[in-house]
Protein backbone atom coordinates (compact mmCIF):
# COMPACT_ATOMS: atom_id res chain seq x y z
CA UNK A 1 0.00 0.00 0.00
CA UNK A 2 1.17 3.69 -0.61
CA UNK A 3 1.83 4.08 3.19
CA UNK A 4 3.91 1.37 3.39
CA UNK A 5 5.72 2.75 1.01
CA UNK A 6 5.56 5.80 2.58
CA UNK A 7 6.34 4.20 5.53
CA UNK A 8 9.67 2.37 4.27
CA UNK A 9 11.37 5.32 2.59
CA UNK A 10 11.07 7.06 5.67
CA UNK A 11 12.85 3.97 7.60
CA UNK A 12 15.71 4.50 4.82
CA UNK A 13 16.06 7.88 5.39
CA UNK A 14 16.44 7.95 9.21
CA UNK A 15 18.79 4.81 8.74
CA UNK A 16 20.99 6.93 6.01
CA UNK A 17 20.96 9.86 8.33
CA UNK A 18 22.35 8.40 11.49
CA UNK A 19 24.61 6.72 9.62
CA UNK A 20 26.07 10.10 8.08
CA UNK A 21 25.68 11.27 11.81
CA UNK A 22 27.94 8.79 12.82
CA UNK A 23 30.76 9.05 10.11
CA UNK A 24 30.24 13.23 11.10
CA UNK A 25 31.50 12.43 14.86
CA UNK A 26 34.15 10.10 13.71
CA UNK A 27 35.70 13.31 11.16
CA UNK A 28 34.92 15.74 14.25
CA UNK A 29 37.04 13.93 16.87
CA UNK A 30 39.92 12.97 14.39
CA UNK A 31 39.72 14.51 10.99
CA UNK A 32 42.33 11.83 9.65
CA UNK A 33 39.81 9.51 9.86
CA UNK A 34 40.05 6.77 6.84
CA UNK A 35 36.68 4.08 5.74
CA UNK A 36 37.58 2.05 3.90
CA UNK A 37 35.71 1.88 0.60
CA UNK A 38 35.31 -0.11 -2.76
CA UNK A 39 35.18 1.53 -6.14
CA UNK A 40 31.88 0.79 -7.81
CA UNK A 41 31.84 2.88 -11.15
CA UNK A 42 34.49 5.11 -13.19
CA UNK A 43 32.96 7.43 -15.03
CA UNK A 44 34.73 9.77 -17.37
CA UNK A 45 34.38 12.92 -14.46
CA UNK A 46 34.94 11.04 -11.31
CA UNK A 47 34.47 7.57 -9.87
CA UNK A 48 31.23 6.08 -7.18
CA UNK A 49 32.43 4.24 -4.61
CA UNK A 50 30.86 2.37 -1.30
CA UNK A 51 31.72 2.48 2.12
CA UNK A 52 32.59 -1.15 3.76
CA UNK A 53 30.12 -1.69 6.52
CA UNK A 54 27.92 1.69 6.02
CA UNK A 55 26.02 0.74 2.56
CA UNK A 56 26.65 4.06 1.97
CA UNK A 57 27.43 5.48 -1.71
CA UNK A 58 29.49 8.40 -2.56
CA UNK A 59 30.80 10.18 -5.69
CA UNK A 60 34.56 12.23 -5.90
CA UNK A 61 34.47 14.29 -8.72
CA UNK A 62 37.76 14.28 -10.68
CA UNK A 63 38.21 17.72 -10.60
CA UNK A 64 38.80 16.69 -6.45
CA UNK A 65 41.68 14.29 -6.94
CA UNK A 66 44.81 17.11 -5.87
CA UNK A 67 47.42 14.03 -6.35
CA UNK A 68 47.65 14.21 -9.92
CA UNK A 69 45.20 15.20 -13.23
CA UNK A 70 43.47 12.20 -14.18
CA UNK A 71 42.22 11.11 -17.79
CA UNK A 72 39.46 8.76 -18.74
CA UNK A 73 40.38 5.68 -20.95
CA UNK A 74 37.13 4.53 -22.48
CA UNK A 75 39.18 1.05 -23.92
CA UNK A 76 39.91 -0.05 -19.92
CA UNK A 77 37.76 2.26 -18.27
CA UNK A 78 40.19 3.15 -16.09
CA UNK A 79 41.61 6.42 -14.82
CA UNK A 80 44.94 7.38 -15.85
CA UNK A 81 47.27 9.82 -13.42
CA UNK A 82 48.86 12.15 -16.16
CA UNK A 83 51.84 13.05 -14.33
CA UNK A 84 52.09 9.32 -12.16
CA UNK A 85 50.45 7.14 -14.84
CA UNK A 86 48.64 5.48 -11.55
CA UNK A 87 45.27 3.64 -12.39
Amino acid sequence: SEKERISAKAEGSVTVLKKLRHIAKAFEEDPETRFPAILTKIKPFGFVFELIGYELEGFINLSDVESDYYIYNEKTETLVGRRTNAT
